[in-house]
C-alpha cells in the first residue's frame, strides 16, 4: 500500500521544486530553448520537419493523429533534455570535462552541446 508520511517538503527540494502561492513547479522547466537551439539536437534535426509533414497531411484529412501525438512528444522530450543538460552544465561542470580529452564523450555525438546556442541557454538557465 502507498505510504502518505513520506517527508515530502524535503523530496520536492531535493528535486528541484521551489514553492509559489502554495503550488510546486520545477524551476527549470520555466526557462525554454530556442527553437534554434531545439533544431540543432539529433532528435530536433528530424523531429520539426516530421511534424511539419503530419500536420500538412492531417490537414488534408490523412488521420495520422498517432504520428502526430509521437512528434509532439519527442519535440517536448527534446526540450527537458537541453533543459536537464543545462543544469548538469551549470551545477557539475566537471561532468562534462572528460578525464583524458577534455570532454565527455557526449559532446562527441551532440556537436550541439558545445554550440554558443546551448552556453547562452545555460546561462539563462543559472540565473
Amino acid at each position: 500500500s502507498y505510504s502518505t508520511k513520506l517527508p515530502m517538503k524535503p523530496i520536492r527540494r531535493l528535486a528541484g521544486f521551489a514553492t509559489g502561492n502554495g503550488l510546486h513547479y520545477n524551476k527549470r522547466t520555466v526557462v525554454q530553448p530556442s527553437q534554434e537551439l531545439q533544431e540543432m539536437t539529433p532528435i530536433g534535426k528530424w523531429v520539426f520537419s516530421g511534424l511539419q509533414q503530419v500536420y500538412e497531411a492531417n490537414m488534408q484529412g490523412s488521420g495520422k493523429y498517432t504520428a502526430q501525438n509521437f512528434l509532439e512528444f519527442m519535440r517536448e522530450i527534446n526540450i527537458v533534455f537541453l533543459q536537464d543538460m543545462a543544469v548538469i552544465a551549470n551545477e557539475h561542470p566537471a561532468r562534462l570535462q572528460g578525464a583524458t580529452s577534455g570532454q565527455h564523450v557526449l559532446l562527441q555525438y551532440i556537436p550541439c552541446l558545445r554550440s554558443e546556442e546551448f552556453n547562452s541557454f545555460c546561462s539563462t538557465m543559472g540565473s
